[in-house]
């Protein structure tokens, strides 16, 4: 992934190491990581508490993913999901009142736009899951 933002522009090319691991993206979620621990005190119910919310956002947007895909393919057995995607939902929305969850919400909302903005500036290169 770390490749396919540099290479579309959406992250500055010295993050990205073309013979191997790219050794330079574990500072960057290390930094990340530790910046968020000290914005939150270092109190790890609230952290907990937050990735418990984006695992919940994720699992809603691949439910989500998985239904539209079963309309628009007509694999009707994958309308299975919508059971779960109600669960997911109703979790998201009772851990979103007993916590700041709106922070994550507003911060992945955040990170989504900037990085869409700048895959389409960089050209929108296609990505290939085939590996």
């Amino acid at each position: 992934m770390l490749r396919t933002l540099v290479r579309s522009k959406a992250l500055p090319a010295y993050l990205s190491n073309p013979h191997g691991t790219d050794y330079r993206s574990i500072f960057v979620v290390h930094g990340t990581a530790m910046i968020l621990t000290l914005f939150f005190g270092a109190n790890e119910l609230k952290i907990v508490a937050f990735y418990a919310i984006s695992v919940l956002v994720g699992f809603l947007l691949s439910l989500t993913a998985a239904i539209k895909f079963a309309f628009y393919t007509k694999t009707y057995y994958l309308m299975m999901a919508i059971p779960g995607l109600l669960m997911v939902a109703f979790a998201l929305v009772v851990n979103m009142g007993r916590y700041e969850g709106w922070v994550i919400v507003l911060l992945g909302v955040i990170m989504a736009y900037y990085l869409k903005i700048k895959w389409i500036r960089g050209g929108q290169l296609s990505i290939n899951f085939s590996h």
